[in-house]
């Protein structure tokens, strides 16, 4: 990876030509009489352009199941070869008409290995999902290509592994420097900054934004922009000993949603010896804060910070744990997430009356520029509620949600929400080397974010009762 990078922005600049004309003519490649606005994705069609409507139709007679895009004038949005009008007669010979034909269901579906595709026929080598009025079909090279891999696809398969692990590597890289605009910055790649990769939450307040900024808002309003985190340590997300930082570093590190992997450890180095103490119930997260050797991990969890209100991930808001909750890495984190806020904040977090106790005395003892920017007035600790129940009843009242003012019916466990999806990774980023593995959780927890924010719409107008 480290003799690939410096060529991101090559491939990134390559993958951004793609997307356009490429300098290409206007008018059809194959008829040259009318505009072309049509190109084919599949390699089988490499070479030919852009072409018209009915030239794309007649090129892909005998291949039906290609996936189309369509130039709008500022970019190829994706169209389908039904949607231009392409009717396939099976059963008889290509450009023959059946005088007898049996036009299918309009929604029928074919399973082909490039995907799923809605096609307009008429009744072949489409194996039927079912004998009597099928509305979807296999191909038949998708049903070769399964059985191939599954009865004797081992060999092959895994003489491409490594080659499929590191391009995959470079793809998700590539990708979001893509959609975070790197390849239209004069600095490229190279210049983007810490965090800019990571999908901030549209719903929670940023000022000058979605809302004023800090210094025009009148103190008695001041709690309606407030923003709620959450905090927790996820005891799914290990990682052995495979690899190392040297063979495998991350190729955005500190741009997405782990922190910054250099001055993290720098600061770890500080508290090696630090022990965690517990004066409140026996839990976990304190207990196997002191554990030191786990056999064959190099992280044993990672801790994560979301919005409690909306679940959405907060850039440089990950940091990977070597024991347990330790309070030093837990400080890090939360600086780093909290380093651009402006407003107030509510952070929840399972054991707050452990780790918030001795919070400012600690940060004292930060460096200025790593030091948290808001003041002590303008953090609020609050303890989940399925949790809170399990603390000692001193805790139920200072750190409960409903004594909160804006808090609403906050309950702040969403974050365990999130966890549940990242969760299913686990296995697989286990064992990962350290620099691909943070590259997968950085692409998982951007792609979680999109999906979040992509809903905010309906649910809006479903909390509003707006249908």
């Amino acid at each position: 990876m480290r003799a690939w990078r410096p060529y991101r922005d090559e491939y990134l600049d390559e993958m951004l030509r793609l997307e356009g004309r490429r300098g290409q003519s206007d008018i059809c490649g194959m008829c040259r009489i009318t505009e072309g606005r049509y190109r084919c994705c599949e390699q089988e069609c490499f070479g030919t352009g852009s072409v018209c409507r009915a030239c794309c139709i007649n090129l892909h007679r005998r291949n039906p199941l290609h996936w189309i895009e369509e130039w709008n004038g500022s970019f190829f949005q994706h169209q389908s070869l039904q949607g231009l009008g392409l009717c396939m007669q099976l059963g008889h010979e290509l450009g023959s008409t059946c005088p007898c034909s049996s036009p299918a269901s309009k929604d029928f579906a074919v399973l082909h290995s490039n995907g799923i595709h809605n096609v307009s026929v008429d009744f072949s080598s489409w194996w039927p999902a079912t004998p009597t009025d099928p509305q979807t079909a296999t191909m038949f090279p998708l049903l070769h290509l399964f059985h191939t891999l599954n009865c004797q696809g081992k060999v092959p398969a895994f003489d491409m592994y490594k080659v499929l692990l590191r391009t995959i590597h470079q793809w998700r890289h590539l990708k979001k420097c893509k959609h975070a605009g790197r390849g239209h910055d004069p600095t490229g790649v190279q210049g983007t900054s810490l965090g800019e990769l990571a999908l901030e939450c549209s719903a929670c307040p940023h000022p000058g934004r979605n809302m004023p900024e800090v210094l025009e808002i009148e103190e008695v309003k001041r709690w309606l922009y407030t923003l709620f985190i959450a905090l927790d340590a996820n005891y799914h997300a290990r990682n052995a000993v495979i690899s190392s930082d040297e063979q495998d570093p991350p190729l955005s590190d500190g741009w997405g949603y782990f922190v910054e992997k250099g001055p993290y450890l720098e600061h770890l180095r500080k508290f090696v010896s630090q022990e965690e103490i517990s004066t409140c119930s026996g839990f976990a997260a304190m207990f196997l804060a002191n554990i030191k050797n786990v056999c064959g991990l190099r992280t044993t969890r990672v801790v994560g910070c979301t919005c409690a209100r909306h679940g959405i991930w907060q850039k440089r808001g990950f940091g990977n744990l070597q024991r347990g909750e330790r309070h030093c890495n837990i400080d890090r984190v939360v600086v780093q997430a909290l380093n651009d806020v402006e407003v107030e904040v509510v952070i929840s977090y399972d054991i707050i009356c452990q780790w918030g106790v001795h919070f400012w005395e600690r940060m004292a003892e930060f460096p200025d520029d790593t030091r948290l920017k808001l003041t002590q007035d303008a953090i609020i600790m609050c303890m989940p509620k399925f949790h809170l129940w399990a603390h000692k009843p001193q805790c139920h009242a200072r750190f409960s949600f409903n004594y909160v003012c804006g808090s609403g019916q906050m309950h702040g466990e969403t974050i365990k929400e999130n966890w549940a999806d990242s969760n299913k990774a686990s296995a697989q980023t286990k064992m990962m080397g350290p620099g691909a593995r943070q590259d997968t959780l950085d692409d998982i927890f951007g792609f979680h974010n999109y999906r979040i924010m992509e809903s905010f719409g309906e649910y809006a107008a479903l909390s509003l009762g707006v249908r």
